[in-house]
């Protein structure tokens, strides 16, 4: 009775780790393909019905008269040899009806246009380093199209209870015609964009559907000989919190109009960091009631060409001695309209520089200067930082609270002392330093105690199931010794019983 009940337990254990060894049994999956076209299929089309999820369809240089209709599979790349001369003598269309998935479209020439499907949507489309002569019209969510030459423009479309969401439109050179966010879009990233000869740059249309085109933001764009820049239309509605639209260090050159906005009142607008070069207007506003038009002080407003004023104080009222980069007064747009901290000089583009501190701990180094030579010593991180000579530069540090000693700043070895700088901030966990200098080529140290971090190993959850064949083999080993075990005290039994 008593052996039965140990080869029980032998038997569950044996059981149990065998079960916990196949939670690491995968299902086996077909590898995927590379079809070259034209060597395994004459045609792009015939390549692209033929493939299935995972596959890769790479064109080799040549000119190919067809239409394109991408299949409804997921994790697709149809790939050119490079977009100078694949060419596509045609349209290429995301597939008709239904959504597509994980889709990447690069290196082609497309003489016709680029069109999403009818009804549905599309999500992850990675299209870049394409020539697209005629336009892209899609709707599409948590997508990016980077690095493209695009004759037409860009709309994005409203389909069957899709709107253009998480989009990253980047680096992109739009001629002609810019870009139409349509209705209802949200978390929009146009950055870094050229935009030229177009009679609207970038159009916001507001609210589609019920739903409003928000969490815009504009960055870094260059803007020029278009009609009107960027227009935002009327009829927005909602919430102040977060702004539905952030408008910064953008040039806007030799437009008609530079920037127009609606009428209507709805959820902020801002507008800071932009240079306003030579626009025929550099701003309309027919009323929307809710924009600013900079970053408070000292961060300050826009470059604004026209302006006239001076820089002979500083400070958040301008009345303390000494110039700081921002004008005296105001810069007037109109009568309900007005740049509070107009920019003395164009904006120069902010760079981010991030060093590890410890662990993964960064510090973040923002600022409109070349940072170079950063690095953290014992007790000090360290940077170069230059830029025009003259100018005013200006740099804000986010640290970790990694510290227990006051943190000081050194400009070339001379330490600042407020006021007006350094300004120090936190917000729990982190520090931000901020301070300004007249620019031209200088040694900044930032001195800081960092303390002993104390504690121990975290394992994630969700990666507990790698510890499973370490289990599974302790059980195995736990059943040898067992039965080792039974199996001698069985023969020393049977000794002393003969």
């Amino acid at each position: 009775m008593k052996s039965k009940m140990i080869m029980g337990i032998m038997l569950t254990l044996l059981i149990i780790s065998m079960l916990t060894l196949a939670f690491n049994i995968q299902p086996a999956k077909a590898a995927p393909t590379t079809i070259i076209v034209p060597d395994n299929y004459p045609t792009i089309q015939a390549a692209l019905d033929s493939c299935t999820s995972g596959d890769t369809v790479y064109v080799r240089a040549g000119t190919y008269n067809e239409n394109i209709v991408l299949p409804h599979y997921y994790n697709i790349t149809l790939e050119g040899e490079s977009c100078s001369n694949t060419v596509v003598n045609g349209s290429m269309q995301f597939f008709r009806y239904g959504p597509f998935y994980n889709v990447t479209i690069k290196n082609f020439k497309i003489l016709g246009p680029v069109k999403g499907p009818s009804l549905y949507g599309g999500c992850y489309l990675n299209f870049t380093h394409n020539i697209v002569c005629q336009g892209i019209s899609v709707c599409c969510v948590y997508s990016t199209l980077q690095d493209n030459l695009i004759y037409g423009g860009i709309e994005f479309t409203v389909g069957y209870h899709w709107w253009a969401h998480s989009v990253t439109i980047l680096n992109n050179t739009l001629v002609g015609s810019g870009i139409d966010l349509g209705k209802g879009s949200n978390q929009i990233y146009f950055t870094g964009n050229k935009i030229v000869n177009a009679s609207i740059g970038i159009l916001d249309r507001g609210i589609g559907g019920g739903i409003l085109c928000e969490h815009i933001v504009i960055s870094e764009n260059n803007v020029s000989e278009c009609g009107t820049g960027l227009c935002f239309q009327n009829g927005f509605f909602g919430v102040t919190n977060p702004p539905r639209a952030l408008v910064f260090s953008n040039t806007f050159y030799n437009n008609t109009c530079a920037v127009f906005v609606g009428s209507g009142i709805g959820d902020q607008i801002c507008v800071y960091h932009n240079n306003f070069i030579n626009n025929s207007q550099q701003l309309i506003n027919q009323g929307y009631l809710n924009v600013t038009y900079d970053d408070g002080y000292p961060s300050g407003g826009n470059y604004w060409s026209d302006y006239t004023g001076n820089d002979t104080f500083s400070g958040p009222y301008q009345n303390e001695t000494g110039s700081d980069g921002i004008g005296d007064t105001p810069y007037i747009i109109d009568t309900n309209n007005t740049d509070n901290f107009p920019l003395m000089y164009a904006w120069q583009g902010v760079k981010i520089v991030e060093v590890p501190i410890k662990g993964e701990e960064n510090a973040t180094i923002t600022g409109n200067v070349t940072i170079t030579n950063a690095l953290v010593t014992k007790n000090t991180l360290h940077f170069d930082a230059s830029g025009p000579s003259g100018s005013t530069g200006w740099i804000n540090v986010t640290f970790p609270m990694v510290n227990t000693a006051e943190i000081k700043v050194f400009i070339n070895k001379v330490k600042l002392t407020p006021p007006p700088f350094p300004i120090i901030t936190t917000n729990g966990t982190h520090y931000f330093i901020y301070f300004e200098f007249t620019l031209s080529t200088h040694s900044i140290d930032i001195q800081f105690e960092p303390t002993v971090p104390v504690g121990g190993i975290s394992i994630p959850v969700n990666k507990l199931s790698l510890l499973a064949p370490y289990i599974g083999l302790t059980i195995l080993l736990a059943v040898a010794v067992v039965t080792v075990a039974y199996v001698k005290k069985r023969k020393r039994d049977t000794e002393i019983i003969s």
